[in-house]
C-alpha cells in the first residue's frame, strides 16, 4: 500500500507506474483542463537510428532531433531522450490491453528553480494497412528521413496527464529500484497519449527483429490503484499546437515574396521557357509566373505595401493627438489671458461680476434686465 506521504503528494508511486486504468475505469470523470496549451514542436526530422538497450533503459533508444522541445503552459522544456518499448507501457484502453509498443520522448524544463521532467508517452498499435510514415524510416540507416516527430501528432490528440515515478532503472525484472523510487528528483509527469497511432506489420517486425534476446520490456505496476485515486490525480488535457513541417500551411494567400525566390534553381531550357518568357514560378514546369514578374513583385515594395497595410497608420493616431492637446493648451491660454485683460482694464471687474452674479441668483422681481445689460451698464460699454 503507498505510504501516507505517498498519498498527500499526489503522484503515483512505484508500485502502481507505470499506470494501468482498472477495467471499471470511467474517463468520462476526468478532470478536464481547458486552461491548460501544451505545444510539441519538432522542426525537423531526426536520424531515427534505434540503438541498443542499455542497462538503464528498457526499450530502444532513439536518436532523435535534439532541436525538438514541448511547451506547456509557458513553461518550455529541452528534448532530453526518445525511447522506443516493446511492447507499451501503459495500459489505458477500455479493453485492458497494453500497446504493442510505445514511443517515449523525455524533456527537462528549462529556467525553472527545479527541473522538472516530462514524458510524452505515444501508444502503438500494429495496423493492418494502415501505419504511420514516422516508422517507415525507423531504424534504417538512411541520410535523411521523410517524417519528424510531429507527424504523430494531430490538433485533436487529447492526453491523460499524471505524475509518476520515472522509468529509468526501472525494468520488468527490476520493477522497483531504491536509487528512483526513494527519491524525487525522479519523479515524473506523464503526458500519454489517449488514443494510439498505427504501424505497418512489416515495419513493427523489422524493429523486433532488432531487440537483443535479453530484453526484457518496461517495468509493469504491482500494485492496484484505486478509482479514487485515478479520479483525483489523472487529468485530461485536450488539445495540442503541433509545430513542424508535417503541420498544413495556411490556406491564405500571402502577399509577402516568398524566401524561395531566393533560391537557385536550375533553369530547364526545354520547359522553362515558353513564347520567349521564363517561366519560373511554382512547383509545376512550367511555372505560373515569369521571371520579369517575379523580379517586379519582390522590388515592388510600395504595391506589398498597399496589400499588406491599412488606411490608418501610427503617424495618424499621433497627429490626432497632437490635435486635440494643441486645441485645449490654446483654450486654456486663451482664457488666461482674457481674464487677466480684463481684470487689468476695469478696476473693479471681479467686485462687479460677484455683485452681478448674486443679482441673477436672487433676482429683483421689477428688474427685467439681463445680466449682460447690468453688465455692460456697470462699465458703460453701451
Amino acid at each position: 500500500m503507498p505510504s501516507i506521504d505517498e498519498l498527500t503528494d499526489n503522484f503515483f508511486s512505484c508500485e502502481e507506474t507505470p499506470l494501468w486504468f482498472p477495467s471499471e475505469t470511467d474517463t468520462s470523470k476526468f478532470p478536464v483542463c481547458k486552461s491548460c496549451v501544451f505545444r510539441f514542436s519538432a522542426p525537423v526530422a531526426g536520424p531515427g537510428v534505434l540503438l541498443r538497450q542499455n542497462s538503464k533503459q528498457h526499450g530502444f533508444d532513439v536518436d532523435e532531433n535534439p532541436q525538438t522541445s514541448i511547451t506547456f503552459n509557458g513553461i518550455r522544456y529541452s528534448y532530453r531522450d526518445c525511447v522506443f518499448t516493446i511492447p507499451g507501457s501503459h495500459k489505458l484502453t477500455k479493453d485492458g490491453s497494453v500497446a504493442d509498443a510505445e514511443l517515449q520522448i523525455f524533456f527537462r524544463s528549462e529556467g525553472t528553480a527545479k527541473q522538472e521532467i516530462r514524458a510524452v508517452c505515444i501508444p502503438v498499435k500494429v495496423g493492418s494497412g494502415v501505419g504511420n510514415e514516422y516508422f517507415r524510416d525507423l531504424g534504417k540507416q538512411i541520410p535523411s528521413r521523410a517524417k519528424s516527430l510531429a507527424s504523430l501528432f494531430t490538433k485533436d490528440d487529447q492526453w491523460y496527464m499524471y505524475v509518476g515515478s520515472s522509468f529509468q532503472e526501472r525494468k520488468k525484472d527490476t520493477p522497483k529500484s531504491d536509487t528512483v523510487c526513494k527519491s524525487n528528483l525522479y519523479r515524473t509527469t506523464f503526458m500519454v497519449k489517449t488514443s494510439p497511432v498505427f504501424i505497418l506489420s512489416e515495419d513493427f517486425k523489422r524493429i523486433q527483429t532488432q531487440l537483443p534476446k535479453s530484453h526484457q520490456g518496461p517495468p509493469v505496476p504491482f500494485s492496484a490503484v484505486s478509482l479514487d485515486r485515478i479520479y483525483s490525480f489523472v487529468t485530461v488535457v485536450p488539445a495540442t499546437v503541433i509545430e513542424g513541417p508535417e503541420v498544413p500551411k495556411s490556406t491564405k494567400k500571402s502577399t509577402t515574396v516568398s524566401t524561395n525566390q531566393l533560391k537557385c534553381r536550375r533553369l530547364d531550357t526545354k520547359n522553362d521557357i515558353k513564347n520567349g518568357q521564363i517561366y519560373i514560378g511554382g512547383e509545376k514546369r512550367p511555372g505560373d509566373t515569369t521571371l520579369q514578374e517575379e523580379l517586379d513583385n519582390a522590388a515592388n515594395l510600395v504595391k506589398a505595401w498597399e496589400e499588406t497595410g491599412t488606411r490608418i497608420q501610427p503617424g495618424d493616431f499621433e497627429n490626432i493627438l497632437g490635435g486635440v492637446l494643441a486645441t485645449v493648451l490654446a483654450l486654456l491660454i486663451l482664457g488666461i489671458l482674457a481674464y487677466f485683460t480684463l481684470k487689468f482694464t476695469y478696476k473693479d471687474y471681479i467686485p462687479v461680476l460677484r455683485e452681478l452674479y448674486d443679482k441673477t441668483k436672487n433676482p429683483v422681481k421689477e428688474s427685467s434686465k439681463s445680466f449682460f445689460t447690468s453688465l455692460a451698464e456697470k462699465f458703460h460699454i453701451c
